[in-house]
C-alpha cells in the first residue's frame, strides 16, 4: 500500500509540474507578443507548441538562453528520438554509424595508436571475456559491458592475449565494431586446417620440450625440431601453403614465411616471447631470452637433405646477422652478442658433425662428433658446456672428402635416434643405447642420414648424400613414450573396452579432441555409455573398478569404492558416478598428462540432483515394498519431491503405503508394523513397541494410516530425515 501511495503522490506531483510548466509558457508567450512584431509573435507561437522559443531552450528547471543549451544538431537528435523507446540502445545505433575494422594477426599493430597506455580496470574483465570466447571458438564476443576503446582493445589482443596465450595459435584476426571510440563486439577469425596443425604443434612441443627446460633450451629444442622436420620448398610443392605455418608443420615444406610462422607458433605454444624481422626479400624470427632479444633464422639453419642442421643463425645479434642478412624491418633490436660465437651447442664445432645438438631435459643434451674415422656420441652439460663421451662407434663412417659427416641426430616420441654408416641406434633418456635397424645390403651403399616421418624414421641409403640418387627406406619406431591425444584415446580402448583400437575409431575420436568438438570427458563418455561397453553387463562394483583404472589410472581405494557403491545402491545413476570421476582433480591430472581438455559432464535426471532425496526415496522401495527401486519410478518420485509437488511424508503415504503393489502383498499387521519400523525409524522393532502397536491396530484404536502418522511425527524419523538432508 505504501508503494502505491507513493506512486499516486508522484503522479499528482507530475501533474502539478506540468501545469506549472504550461503556466510559465503562457506568461512568456504574452511577453513576446508585447515586445515582438506580429511575424515574430506567430513564429514564437509555433515554437511554443514544441516547447521551444527562438533564442531560448526549455529545461527541467527554467528557460535558459540558447547559448547555454546543447548544440543545435544535438537538440535535433533529441527531438527525433522515438518516445516509445525504453532504452537508448536502438536510438544510439541510429544516431551513430557503427565503425567496423577487419584485421589480421600480422597487421593488427597498425591499428594501435598508443602502445604506452594505462588500461582501465574493466580491461581485465574484457580480457577474460575475449580469452574465454576464443578458447570456445566463439563466432561473436560481446564487449559492450566493458567500455574499452579501440586502442585498448587492440593493445589487449595484440600485446597480451595473442602474444602470451600460445594455446590460441588458431586465432588469425577478425573484425571488430562499435560506436564512437568504443568497441562493442569482436568477431574472431580462425585458422584453416586447425585440427591438422594442432596435432603436429602439440606433438612437436611435447616431444621436444620438458618442464625443467629454461627458455634458451626450449628455443634450441624447437629450432631443432623445425630444422629436422621441414625442408625448403624449392619446387613450390606446397602451393600457397608454403607461406604458412600449415606448410611447414603439416606438409613439411615451406619458404621463409612458412618457417617463421611455424616457429612463432611453436615458441608461443611453449610459452616463449617471439617476434619477427625481415629484409632482402627474406623473413625470420626473434626470440627473447633473459630479457634480451636475439635473431633466429631456422630457414637458413634448416635441414637440406637428411643430415644437416646448422646453428650459424641461432641466437645471434643484429651485427652478426648482418654478415649475411639485410635487416629492414624488425619487431625488436637484437643487441646482445653473447651467443654470436655459439653457446654450448657451438663448443668444439670444428669436430662436430652437421647434426643437431639435442636437449633431452633441462640439464643434458646429446651431440655427435668425430675423431678420424670414429664417431662419438657425447653428452653436454648445458649449464657448463662440459662434454663427456658416451660411446665411440667404429663402423666405417662415411665422412666425405672434407669430413662432411653423413650422420643425423634427432628426437621424436620421447627418444633420441642417430645413425652411423650402416646402423640406426635408439637412446633412452637414461643413457641406454640399443640397435634399432641395420642396412644389410652388400652393394656398398651406406646410410647418409635419417629423419622422422609420420611416426617412423626414413633413412637415406646410397652412394652419396644426394636424395635423388639414393633410396629412402622406412624404418618403424616403437610407440611414443610421450603421452599425447592419440595415446589418451588408445588407453580408452585398452582400459575401458579391454581391446585394441580399430584404426577408423581411433582416428574419429582423435579428430574430435583435436578439433575441440569434444572434450576428454565427452570422449570418455562415448566409451562408457556406448553399446559395446553396455553389452558387458558389468556389476556396479565392476563398473566402478573400470572407472578407477580408466579415469584415475589406478585401482580403487576401499573407502572410495565403498562410497561410490553406496551411492549407486541408493539410487544415483551411473552417469552421476561417472561425472564424479570426470570432474575430479585426478582426471584433470590425467588430461594434463595427455594434453587434452578435461571438460565437464551434464546430468539432467531428477534422481541425480539431490543425493539425500534420492537415497531416501530409494529406501522406500527396499524398506516398505521389500524390493529394489525401478529407475522410472525413482525418477518419477524424485521429480515430484524436488519440484515441491509432494513432501517426503506424502510420497511415503500416498505413493507407497497406499500403493496397489503394497496392498497386493497382503501384509499381516505384524509384518506391516515391522516394515514401518524399518522405513521410518531405520531399525528393527523392539518387543514392547511391536506389541503396543499391534494392540492398537487390533483394538481399533489405530488404523494403518494413523499408525504411520505417529511414526512420521516421531523424533527418530526427524533424525532420519536430517541424516538425508531433508
Amino acid at each position: 500500500m505504501k508503494e502505491n501511495s507513493k506512486n499516486a503522490y508522484a503522479g499528482e506531483e507530475s501533474k502539478m509540474f506540468k501545469k506549472s510548466g504550461i503556466l510559465k509558457t503562457i506568461i512568456l508567450s504574452l511577453l513576446v507578443v508585447m515586445l515582438l512584431p506580429w511575424q515574430v509573435y506567430a513564429k514564437s507561437l509555433e515554437s511554443v507548441s514544441e516547447n521551444t522559443i527562438e533564442g531560448w531552450e526549455k529545461t527541467d528547471e527554467a528557460l535558459l538562453p540558447k547559448e547555454n543549451a546543447p548544440e543545435e544538431n544535438e537538440q535535433e537528435d533529441k527531438n527525433s528520438k522515438d518516445p516509445d523507446l525504453e532504452d537508448g540502445k536502438e536510438q544510439m545505433e541510429e544516431d551513430e554509424e557503427e565503425t567496423v575494422y577487419t584485421f589480421t594477426v600480422e597487421d593488427i599493430q597498425e591499428y594501435i595508436t598508443d602502445e604506452n597506455i594505462l588500461l582501465p580496470e574493466s580491461a581485465a574483465e574484457a580480457r577474460a571475456a575475449i580469452v574465454a570466447g576464443l578458447k570456445a571458438h566463439a563466432d561473436y564476443i560481446d564487449l559492450s559491458p566493458y567500455g574499452i576503446t579501440y586502442n585498448e582493445f587492440y593493445n589487449i589482443l595484440h600485446k597480451d592475449i595473442l602474444y602470451r596465450e600460445g594455446s590460441l595459435f588458431y586465432v588469425t584476426g577478425g573484425s571488430s565494431g562499435g560506436s564512437g571510440n568504443y568497441v562493442t563486439w569482436y568477431r574472431p577469425s580462425y585458422i584453416e586446417n586447425e585440427e591438422a596443425i594442432a596435432s603436429v604443434l602439440k606433438k612437436a612441443v611435447r616431444e621436444s620440450v620438458t618442464p625443467d627446460m629454461n627458455d634458451l633450451q626450449k628455443a634450441l629444442a624447437l629450432h631443432n625440431w623445425l630444422a629436422t622436420h621441414c625442408t625448403y620448398d624449392h619446387e613450390g610443392i606446397a602451393g600457397d601453403n608454403k607461406y604458412r605455418a600449415y606448410g611447414a608443420l603439416v606438409m613439411r615444406t615451406a619458404v621463409c614465411e612458412g618457417y617463421t610462422a611455424a616457429y612463432t607458433m611453436l615458441a608461443r605454444y611453449a610459452g616463449l616471447e617471439v617476434g619477427t624481422a625481415s629484409g632482402g626479400n627474406h623473413k625470420w624470427n626473434q626470440i627473447k631470452i633473459d630479457g634480451q632479444w636475439y635473431n633466429v633464422d631456422v630457414t637458413w639453419d634448416g635441414q637440406e637433405g637428411f643430415a644437416e642442421v646448422y646453428y650459424g643463425n641461432f641466437m645471434v645479434s643484429d651485427s652478426r646477422l648482418r654478415r649475411n642478412h639485410t635487416i629492414s624491418i624488425q619487431d625488436n633490436p637484437c643487441t646482445s652478442a653473447i651467443y654470436d660465437n655459439g653457446g654450448f651447442w657451438g663448443k668444439n664445432a670444428a669436430r662436430r658433425t652437421d647434426s643437431a645438438v639435442v636437449p633431452i631435459n633441462g640439464t643434458t643434451a646429446y651431440a655427435l662428433s668425430y675423431d678420424g674415422r670414429n664417431m662419438k656420441l657425447l653428452t653436454i652439460n648445458m649449464a657448463t658446456g662440459a662434454e663427456q663421451v658416451v660411446r665411440t662407434f667404429n663402423s666405417d663412417v662415411k665422412w666425405g672428402t672434407s669430413y662432411y659427416a653423413q650422420c643425423s641426430l634427432l628426437r621424436t616420441g620421447g627418444r633420441t635416434y642417430f645413425n652411423d654408416a650402416r646402423n640406426i641406434y635408439q637412446i633412452e633418456d637414461n643413457g641406454n643405447i640399443s640397435l634399432l635397424w641395420t642396412y644389410g645390403g652388400s652393394d656398398g651403399r651406406l646410410i647418409y642420414g635419417i629423419w622422422e616421418r609420420d611416426g617412423g624414421l626414413e633413412a637415406l641409403v646410397g652412394n652419396s648424400e644426394s636424395m635423388s640418387a639414393g633410396q629412402v627406406i622406412n624404418v618403424p619406431l616403437p610407440e611414443s613414450v610421450i603421452p599425447d591425444i592419440t595415446g589418451f584415446v588408445k588407453r580408452l580402448y585398452t582400459v575401458c573396452l579391454g581391446r585394441n583400437y580399430d584404426s577408423a575409431g581411433l582416428s574419429d575420436w582423435v579428430s574430435r579432441l583435436n578439433s575441440h568438438r569434444e572434450t576428454a570427458a565427452q570422449v570418455a563418455y562415448g566409451f562408457f555409455f556406448g553399446d559395446e561397453f553396455k553389452m558387458k553387463n558389468l556389476s556396479d562394483r565392476e563398473y566402478v573398478e573400470v572407472l578407477y583404472r580408466t579415469m584415475f589410472d589406478r585401482e580403487g581405494d576401499p573407502a572410495g569404492m565403498a562410497d561410490w557403491l553406496d551411492k549407486l545402491e541408493n539410487g544415483m545413476s551411473r552417469l552421476y558416478v561417472y561425472r564424479g570421476f570426470a570432474e575430479s582433480q585426478e582426471f584433470q591430472n590425467l588430461c594434463d598428462k595427455y594434453d587434452v581438455t578435461r571438460g565437464s559432464v551434464e546430468v539432467s535426471a531428477w534422481r541425480d540432483r539431490n543425493v539425500g532425496a534420492t537415497g531416501f526415496i530409494a529406501r522406500l522401495y527396499t524398506k516398505m515394498l521389500g524390493r529394489s527401486f525401478d529407475e522410472d519410478g525413482l525418477e518419477y518420485w524424485c521429480h515430484y519431491y524436488l519440484t515441491g509437488q509432494r513432501s517426503i511424508e506424502d510420497i511415503a503415504s500416498d505413493g507407497f503405503l497406499h500403493s496397489e503393489e503394497l496392498r497386493m502383498q497382503n501384509l499381516s499387521d505384524e509384518e506391516f508394523v515391522k516394515r514401518m519400523y524399518r522405513t521410518f525409524l531405520n531399525r528393527e522393532a523392539e518387543a514392547d513397541g511391536l506389541s503396543y502397536w499391534l494392540s492398537q491396530l487390533r483394538s481399533g484404536a489405530k488404523n494403518r494410516d494413523t499408525l504411520v502418522y505417529g511414526f512420521t511425527q516421531s523424533p527418530e524419523f526427524a533424525q532420519l530425515k536430517a541424516h538425508y538432508g531433508l
